[in-house]
């Protein structure tokens, strides 16, 4: 396997890693703001 091969898959799964925590916070963040009646 290539190097760039394999950096570009780190880079992937870092890149979707960050997309999930942001997703996942920002979706917290809407669930602590929101009341909870």
């Amino acid at each position: 396997m290539s190097s760039w091969v394999l950096t570009l898959f780190v880079a992937l799964n870092i890149l979707m890693f960050l997309i999930a925590a942001a997703t996942y916070v920002c979706r917290a963040a809407h669930e602590t703001s929101r009341p909870t009646e």
